[in-house]
């Protein structure tokens, strides 16, 4: 937008009632990833669309305690 003001697209629950703690974005911008230390301790990924919504992915990662989202590179 022009004057820099933020506008709401999208509302989206996380799975099963867990609540999100540590969320991040990829750097190439795709995905976006949650940390839910609830439950069982889940890693949840969310795709990225064209227009700015998401899209739950099919991958999970159970992952007790997990909090935070840190992407490192592999070089």
């Amino acid at each position: 937008q022009d004057d820099g003001s933020l506008e709401r697209i999208q509302f989206e629950r996380v799975m099963n009632g867990s609540w999100a703690r540590g969320i991040n974005i990829s750097p190439d911008g795709r995905f976006l990833i949650l940390a839910c230390p609830d439950e069982d301790g889940a890693i949840i990924s969310y795709k990225i669309n064209e227009d700015g919504t998401i899209a739950l992915t099919d991958k999970k990662v159970c992952l007790p305690g997990a909090a935070y989202v840190t992407f490192y590179s592999a070089e």
